[in-house]
């Protein structure tokens, strides 16, 4: 699922719900739920995405380095 924003911007990261693999990977390195960084359901971000509170988010933006696309992930936070 990605984003239905009316108008996209190149500020805007593109972002989907965080697939059970995503977090079996993260969760393999030793990352949880409790380290991730947070954004706020109300985020810019998250307009017009149905996402609850406790879900883990999947952003992905275009790096001005590499070129390439980087992926990072946000637990949603009231």
């Amino acid at each position: 699922m990605s984003n239905p924003h009316s108008t996209v911007h190149y500020l805007v990261p593109r972002a989907e719900l965080a697939s059970e693999e995503d977090l079996s990977a993260l969760s393999e390195r030793g990352i949880t739920k409790s380290k991730l960084p947070l954004v706020r359901k109300g985020d810019a971000g998250l307009k017009g995405l149905s996402f609850s509170v406790g879900q883990v988010v999947k952003f992905f933006r275009q790096s001005k380095i590499t070129g390439g696309e980087e992926v990072f992930f946000r637990l949603i936070v009231e």
